[in-house]
């Protein structure tokens, strides 16, 4: 069999050497962590490649998450509650028939959410969520461009007291 130099294989063994050297020259030259994000392409990050619980609230765009938060009913039968885990929220308080929330910035302009936690709501322990559910979260101005009240309402027993989570989507 005899061997013939062609086009192709110079061309791709040329292409070859030049890919490998490019990422040697930059692994000897390159200084340990001069790559920062003025270098980095648009999309080029993905979430497997981020250290978890690494980013805060401040380091996304508009129509990211703002802020979020577990609230912990405490259910000692005083009303309290507290901030299981989360970013972004500064306090909580149980105000009767209302959770007040106070955000750590302004969440005027952001769509906030709230989802009652699992189990069954505070009072008559024959009832169960199920449909009959309904969460009301007011962004009243009164109350300031940080803070939102939270009202669970069970069709069959009314305002109850419950775990939730809540998220400011800005």
């Amino acid at each position: 069999m005899r061997r013939v130099l062609s086009y192709s294989n110079v061309v791709s063994s040329l292409a070859l050497v030049v890919a490998v050297s490019g990422g040697a020259y930059a692994a000897v030259v390159l200084p340990k962590n001069s790559v920062g994000a003025p270098q980095i392409k648009a999309q080029a990050v993905r979430s497997g490649e981020v250290k978890d619980r690494s980013l805060l609230p401040r380091d996304s765009r508009n129509g990211a998450v703002a802020a979020f938060a577990f609230i912990r009913e405490v259910g000692d039968g005083s009303g309290a509650a507290s901030i299981g885990y989360g970013r972004g929220v500064a306090s909580v308080e149980d105000n009767s028939a209302a959770y007040r929330v106070t955000f750590a910035s302004n969440v005027a302009n952001c769509a906030v959410v709230a989802v009652p936690g699992s189990g069954k709501p505070k009072g008559d322990p024959a009832v169960t969520w199920g449909v009959s559910i309904m969460v009301t979260v007011d962004m009243d101005e009164a109350l300031g461009p940080k803070t939102v009240d939270v009202y669970f309402r069970h069709a069959t027993i009314g305002i109850v007291d419950t775990s939730f989570t809540i998220t400011a989507i800005c």
